[in-house]
């Protein structure tokens, strides 16, 4: 019953994704002047983060002190979370087209793996993963 439930709401949520991120960048050429990248990019963030804490409420309520321990990581990885997928995006719509601003954003999540292989040694990417970088940097070089 509960994953019915769950499979129905699959496909919706597997289309509204895409749907919200391409709204994100026509925001981020509408924005400059009226909202600075910063102040945007918190408080898309923040509001995220109020709506899945609130999805996610049994859990963190029950796994919460875990996060407790390390908070600097916490913050660390959000501020670059925001600062890396939001504000630097925002900060392009100043200057370019939302095509443009769409090929950055979809070179965060290469440049996030690489760097997080590379400088932080968290993983040795396997063929998979080198697959989905080549995939992606093509996919950026085809709208280019």
């Amino acid at each position: 019953m509960l994953l019915d439930r769950l499979q129905r709401w699959a496909l919706p949520l597997a289309w509204l994704t895409p749907g919200l991120w391409a709204v994100n960048a026509v925001i981020s050429r509408a924005a400059p002047g009226t909202i600075e990248p910063f102040t945007l990019a918190l408080g898309r963030f923040a509001l995220a983060g109020l709506i899945l804490g609130y999805w996610a409420r049994a859990e963190l309520q029950q796994h919460g002190l875990e996060c407790l321990r390390k908070p600097w990581a916490y913050v660390c990885q959000s501020f670059l979370g925001m600062f890396l997928c939001g504000a630097m995006m925002y900060k392009a719509g100043r200057t370019t087209g939302v095509v443009n601003i769409g090929l950055i954003y979809a070179t965060s999540p290469i440049i996030i793996l690489l760097a997080s292989a590379w400088w932080l040694r968290e993983q040795r990417l396997c063929g998979r993963q080198w697959l989905g970088v080549a995939l992606a940097l093509l996919g950026v070089l085809h709208v280019v």
